[in-house]
């Protein structure tokens, strides 16, 4: 990185969220990337009538089991439909990258429309290995784009309101939560731990 490029990425690291009003819980001291990683690769969906296929996606291994239960009992239940895996864990420095996006393309150089959306490194559920959550997306390519919100009309959110916890999967950021955060129905932590709500 250039001087000024790595003035900003410091920039982005140190964001605070409760400098702009926001409450998200700090999620822990970054951790190493982990050396368990699970690439999933093949997840097929359709959008506009055209047959797609996602990148990459990284899942620390404990919670690549987990999902994988869960999408099994999910397809069991509903044929033909799947759990898709749209985002899990993200490195400190992909984090980043994740807000500039928002940043500049979603929120016109907000920050504080941008730090409801996306967390930096420290706040994000997503770079924390050990309790990393999953943004799930459907076969019919729900959530895409910019609103992802529409996540909430569909079968998947249904079902995992109703059953997510009793795989350790939690919905961090409901609608009107305490956190000042925006409602984001397709962000499931991994909380084995935690009691459903």
């Amino acid at each position: 990185l250039s001087p000024g490029q790595q003035a900003i990425f410091d920039q982005l690291m140190d964001l605070r969220p409760e400098d702009y009003g926001i409450r998200t819980p700090y999620a822990g001291e970054l951790e190493p990337v982990p050396s368990d990683l699970v690439k999933v690769t093949g997840q097929r969906y359709r959008e506009d009538g055209e047959e797609k296929t996602l990148g990459a996606r990284y899942v620390p291994r404990h919670i690549f089991e987990a999902y994988c239960r869960m999408d099994t009992a999910f397809t069991a239940d509903h044929p033909g439909r799947a759990l898709l895996i749209q985002s899990c864990y993200r490195s400190p420095a992909y984090q980043i990258a994740t807000i500039i996006d928002w940043l500049v393309n979603a929120y016109n150089g907000d920050v504080a429309a941008t730090v409801r959306h996306a967390s930096p490194p420290r706040y994000s559920q997503h770079t924390i290995a050990g309790k990393a959550a999953i943004d799930f997306m459907n076969v019919d390519g729900v959530p895409s784009g910019y609103r992802p919100e529409l996540f909430k009309d569909t079968v998947e959110y249904a079902w995992l309101c109703k059953h997510g916890a009793e795989f350790g999967f939690h919905e961090s950021w409901q609608e009107g939560n305490n956190f000042g955060m925006r409602a984001e129905p397709w962000h499931w932590q991994y909380r084995p731990a935690a009691r459903a709500q």
